[in-house]
């Protein structure tokens, strides 16, 4: 009975309530067509949010997640129905366009896939696109990132707090490197703030895929 109403709009109930009613009903799949203002029926609405599915980056999801779950709450508090779509990053774009165009979505939140020329698209179309944790594309879309700078320039600080000088920084070879390029520049102001010679080895490149 309660979550009839919530979904419908009616009766008076807290916002954690709400939230948590309709948190639960995207993880098992509810949906109900939502209605308006004068209480006749609408066509569902659905936002898109595509997630890379990239079995290298698996441990990232317990990070999105806990952005997606209120994500999703803030897009159906709005009569909205949130729909994730896990993408390959060497999927066809034109595969996802359809995908998206066959679910008919309204808008499109995107978390570490950029793809500029298929967001452009979307933009032309109406359907209004902000990428999230994709700074290689930041000035061409709206766009929502991580701090990578800071980020890696409060972590280093710690370390000389504790009095660790000989510090290393390892990364491998990757597609997309700015992210990760962005975090080395914060390693080094750390270091050079606090004058910090910065040893020639100091960035390891290692393979992978080679545990």
């Amino acid at each position: 009975s309660t979550v009839a109403r919530i979904v419908n709009n009616e009766g008076q109930f807290s916002q954690d309530v709400r939230d948590r009613e309709y948190d639960a009903a995207q993880k098992i799949g509810y949906m109900k067509s939502s209605p308006t203002v004068s209480g006749t029926k609408r066509a569902i609405e659905q936002i898109a949010i595509l997630v890379s599915e990239d079995i290298e980056k698996d441990f990232t999801w317990s990070f999105f997640r806990r952005i997606i779950a209120p994500l999703e709450a803030a897009i159906a508090r709005e009569h909205l129905y949130p729909v994730v779509m896990p993408i390959s990053v060497n999927q066809d774009s034109k595969e996802i366009s359809d995908k998206l165009a066959a679910s008919k979505v309204k808008a499109l939140f995107s978390f570490e896939y950029a793809n500029l020329e298929l967001f452009q698209s979307l933009e032309e179309q109406g359907i209004p696109v902000i990428a999230i944790n994709s700074s290689n594309i930041r000035p061409q879309t709206n766009s929502v990132c991580i701090d990578n700078v800071q980020g890696a320039y409060d972590a280093v600080s710690y370390l000389l707090s504790l009095g660790h000088a000989q510090i290393r920084y390892i990364d491998y070879h990757r597609a997309e490197q700015t992210p990760f390029n962005d975090r080395f520049v914060g390693v080094k102001m750390a270091l050079e703030e606090r004058s910090v010679k910065i040893a020639d080895e100091m960035r390891l490149l290692v393979d992978e895929s080679n545990m």
